[in-house]
């Protein structure tokens, strides 16, 4: 059922079952493979909008490639309880902006000082 807004539209047998088989298709997808669709405007129509591709890996290539790589440094040890103090620092700053925000908006001379 449409609406002035969005009238309805045809759909046909091949579009009603991309949308039907989306959810199945990516969820069966094996490594290295990946599908999505296109959108098109009114001045360049595509026709084929949905694909489903694959990335095509030198496997001999990169297992020697992967040979050479170095383990990365140390930079710094980090704790569960950094992250812990890190996040709760963020989320007291982030209340301060709000507060001193709404300040600010609660002062402005002439306005009505309400807040939506």
């Amino acid at each position: 059922m449409g609406n002035a807004a969005y009238p309805r539209q045809p759909i046909d047998s091949l579009s009603r079952y991309a949308c039907a088989n989306k959810g199945a298709k990516i969820a069966g997808l094996s490594s290295g493979e990946f599908v999505g669709m296109v959108a098109d405007d009114p001045d360049h129509k595509i026709k084929l909008k949905t694909f489903h591709a694959a990335i095509m890996n030198d496997r001999e290539s990169l297992q020697k490639e992967q040979v050479q790589y170095k383990p990365l440094p140390e930079v710094a040890r980090v704790t569960q309880e950094d992250i812990m103090h890190n996040y709760f620092q963020i989320r007291q700053d982030i209340s301060l902006l709000i507060e001193n925000e709404i300040e600010l908006l609660l002062n402005i001379p002439g306005a009505d000082n309400t807040l939506y």
